[in-house]
């Protein structure tokens, strides 16, 4: 798969581009990649890493600046950089068609975050809103399925009128955001008309037909949404019982009447004692730590909105600001996978925000759900983080993925060019 994404996004940078060798799907993410690449004279995968590793800082950087506004900043700060570890552990992370878009799509929730808070000035707030329209043509060009992100001004929209608050501000939002769009749709198209491949756009409208239509063998429209449906189905089992499960634990841990100190502990050693088990297990199946990952992180998806729905139950005098946020983010993890045939794994792409978002609103509303909470004494942001970490290293650590630990595989060490017929990447 990586010898296919790296010579998609030599041949995006070439000075002819041949629509044969690119796709138009996700072009700009290719092109973003090539561009990256081509900064040294001998492309390596260890330099391809490095580009995911500063995207990875730059997403991590940019979650944070919103969230320290909100919370305390050791707590945000100690919420982003574990999620950071929890999110990536079983990625081979370059800069490709799913972590391109994650940056882009973090630094528009910055935008809209700044948005939020300066809703009163309305020269930044202009300022702001039309960077918001620019942004999004260029997130749907790195991946055509995140069109899908039109949902989040919909669902805002949506909440406004819930709440019943004036919707003038909105519109006047969304005015401004149109006009950043307009110009960006302009910009981009003499992009690709340079680049000349403008007229061949047809092919991307002609691909999403065919996978509509069942043309298609790896990406057939049916075949996803039963594929999806099916990992929603396991995402809830999941969740129900690692949820039930955690406040079982939490009531027994209550009932021993034992030092707050020693509570604290408790989850950590069963954490620890799981993943000793799976080790072990792991000398008999050597892909068990591998095929566990992956859950892990999708049942997280159903965890996430979970946590959002108890906030808003819960904490019916929820901040505004942060309502639209947990909205945004949520929607932003939900049709991240949208398109690919590895189920819904890719939305942990989409978790940037809401992951550690979730988890520290949560942690506010902590000591006001006492129905459900029954009194226990243990801090649950703690608990959480602690877990996620434990996971995070233990997955870090166990992988066996050649990409993952920076080593070049046989099948990348030697990928022709397609302009110059100069070995694209060596083993660094």
């Amino acid at each position: 798969m990586r010898d296919t994404i790296i010579t998609h996004q030599m041949a995006s940078f070439a000075s002819e581009v041949d629509v044969e060798h690119v796709s138009l799907m996700y072009f700009l993410s290719d092109f973003a990649g090539g561009f990256w690449l081509n900064l040294i004279s001998k492309p390596c995968l260890l330099w391809a890493r490095i580009g995911g590793l500063l995207l990875i800082s730059i997403n991590s950087s940019t979650i944070f600046s919103i969230l320290s506004i909100y919370f305390e900043r050791r707590k945000a700060f100690a919420a982003v950089l574990i999620t950071a570890l929890f999110i990536t552990m079983r990625s081979g992370y370059i800069i490709d068609y799913y972590s391109f878009p994650a940056f882009l799509l973090c630094l528009q929730l910055w935008l809209l975050n700044q948005i939020i808070q300066h809703s009163r000035d309305q020269a930044k707030m202009k300022l702001f809103s039309f960077l918001l329209g620019l942004l999004t043509v260029p997130i749907i060009l790195s991946r055509i399925s995140l069109i899908l992100l039109f949902l989040v001004p919909i669902a805002l929209f949506v909440y406004y009128n819930f709440s019943n608050r004036d919707l003038s501000r909105a519109i006047q939002i969304s005015k401004i955001a149109s006009i950043g769009f307009a110009s960006s749709a302009i910009l981009f198209g003499i992009f690709y008309w340079y680049l000349g491949i403008l007229s061949s756009i047809r092919i991307i409208f002609h691909t999403i037909g065919g996978s509509a239509l069942g043309q298609t063998e790896s990406h057939n429209m049916v075949n996803l949404i039963e594929l999806y449906l099916r990992c929603y189905g396991e995402v809830v089992i999941g969740s129900i019982v690692l949820f039930g499960g955690f406040f079982v634990l939490m009531k027994f841990i209550n009932s021993l009447k034992i030092s707050e100190d020693y509570e604290q502990l408790i989850p950590i050693l069963i954490t620890i004692f799981v993943l000793f088990l799976i080790q072990i297990c792991s000398i008999y199946i050597p892909e068990l730590a591998h095929s566990l990952a992956y859950p892990l992180l999708s049942v997280s998806i159903g965890l996430v909105v979970i946590f959002v729905r108890i906030f808003f139950i819960f904490n019916r005098e929820a901040n505004f600001k942060l309502a639209l946020l947990l909205i945004s983010g949520t929607i932003t993890m939900l049709i991240n996978p949208i398109g690919s045939n590895t189920g819904i794994f890719k939305s942990s792409y989409g978790m940037w925000l809401i992951l550690p978002l979730s988890l520290l609103c949560l942690d506010k509303a902590w000591d006001r759900l006492d129905c459900i909470s029954c009194n226990f004494r243990l801090s649950f942001l703690k608990t959480a983080l602690t877990v996620m970490l434990i996971f995070a290293l233990f997955f870090q650590f166990s992988n066996t993925n050649p990409y993952v630990i920076g080593l070049s595989p046989p099948f990348l060490r030697e990928v022709p060019s397609v302009h110059h017929g100069d070995q694209v990447l060596h083993s660094c």
